[in-house]
């Protein structure tokens, strides 16, 4: 069985069936890259090396979120108090508000770091010369993403990127709105009058599936050209 049908088979059914609705388009997505001669297909030990460890960078954001994520537990509310009166003592603070904004930020950047760990894929995969491009000239996942899509314009996958909220978070002109379980407000730019909303629920059901997506994308790779595997952390919650 491959990386991908095992880590298919790690997932929830939802988010399972979400990403098989992309894996085709995934999969389209690397043939193309590889029958137009994108694809790189030979990596030195030393290229592997710094490929783990910029992955070992998020893997870091990732552990934080899944730590935080842990004190959480929908079906014992009583522990989950308890579990936070210990981190507030710890953090030397009695505000749950404030605990409340530190999970906020730790999902923020969880979403960027999946986002920035897919560019770090595409710059390791992908031939950009032949692309007419260098590495300094993709300054985030949205320049890789523009790039490909001038190439692929009507690739699933890549049209899945073309959300609102990754420019958002990218730069900082989101805010939150709290009570009624939260939303996250997404600004086109900084006096946008009518921002993008996402409750905290739906805002949780995106990083998941950038997630997979992002790793999808790698596994797939691995999978059709035998080609380096890596420690990936992932989010748990």
């Amino acid at each position: 069985m491959g990386s991908i049908e095992n880590y298919k088979s790690s997932i929830g059914s939802g988010l399972r069936a979400f990403f098989e609705g992309y894996e085709p388009a995934i999969k389209d997505l690397i043939d193309s890259l590889d029958s137009d001669g994108f694809l790189l297909r030979s990596f030195t030990e030393e290229k592997v090396t710094r490929l783990q460890n910029l992955t070992n960078s998020s893997n870091m954001g990732l552990k934080l979120s899944n730590d935080f994520g842990s004190i959480f537990d929908p079906q014992n509310k009583e522990r989950t108090k308890e579990k936070l009166n210990l981190l507030k003592k710890a953090f030397n603070t009695e505000s749950d508000f404030r605990m409340g904004e530190h999970y906020h930020s730790i999902l923020t950047n969880t979403y960027l770091a999946f986002l920035e760990r897919l560019k770090i894929y595409l710059l390791f995969f992908i031939n950009w010369d032949k692309l007419g491009k260098k590495h300094k000239d993709i300054h985030g996942i949205g320049n890789a993403i523009y790039f490909l899509k001038q190439k692929y314009p009507s690739n699933k996958y890549l049209l899945y990127f073309n959300t609102g909220a990754r420019n958002s978070i990218a730069h900082y002109t989101f805010f939150w709105e709290h009570g009624n379980g939260g939303k996250i407000k997404l600004c086109s730019e900084m006096f946008d009058a009518n921002p993008k909303e996402m409750s905290l629920t739906k805002f949780m059901m995106e990083i998941n599936e950038i997630q997979v997506l992002t790793e999808g994308f790698y596994m797939i790779l691995s999978d059709k050209f035998g080609l380096p595997e890596i420690t990936r952390g992932r989010m748990e919650r």
